[in-house]
C-alpha cells in the first residue's frame, strides 16, 4: 500500500478502495463504541420527517433525504481530501507527487467501473 501507510485519514481510504474494489480489504476497522447513537439514521429519520411536513409524500421524502445526505457527505470528503492533498504538498513534499498519482488512477478506475469499461 505504500503512501497509504504513511498518512493521517487511512480509514478514509480503505473505505473508498474497498467500496471502488470489494475484492480488495483494508484491514483498519473503528468500531462505534455501543453508547454512541448512529447519527447517519437519526439524520434520515428529521430529514425525512422534515420533507414530509413540507407535503412530499413519505417514499419520496425518504429518498430526497437520502440523496441530502449523500450529497453532503461527499461534499465533506471531497473537502477532507482537498485538505490531505494541500498537507501533503505543504508538509511532505517527497509524498506529495505520489498522492496526486494515486488519486488520478483512481479516478481513471472508477470512471471505468462507473462507464462499464473494465
Amino acid at each position: 500500500m505504500g503512501i497509504l501507510n504513511k498518512i493521517p485519514g487511512r480509514q478514509n481510504i480503505c473505505a473508498a478502495q474497498e467500496y471502488l474494489y470489494p475484492e480488495r480489504t483494508c484491514t483498519m476497522e473503528f468500531p462505534m463504541a455501543s453508547s454512541q447513537p448512529d447519527v447517519r439514521k437519526e439524520a434520515l429519520v428529521a430529514l425525512t420527517a422534515q420533507f414530509v411536513r413540507q407535503g412530499h409524500p413519505p417514499t419520496y421524502a425518504q429518498h430526497m433525504a437520502t440523496a441530502s445526505i449523500f450529497q453532503a457527505d461527499l461534499e465533506l470528503r471531497n473537502a477532507q481530501f482537498s485538505r490531505l492533498i494541500a498537507w501533503l504538498k505543504e508538509a511532505h513534499t517527497d509524498l506529495y507527487p505520489e498522492a496526486l498519482e494515486i488519486a488520478e488512477s483512481v479516478r481513471q478506475e472508477f470512471e471505468k467501473r462507473v462507464t462499464g469499461q473494465f
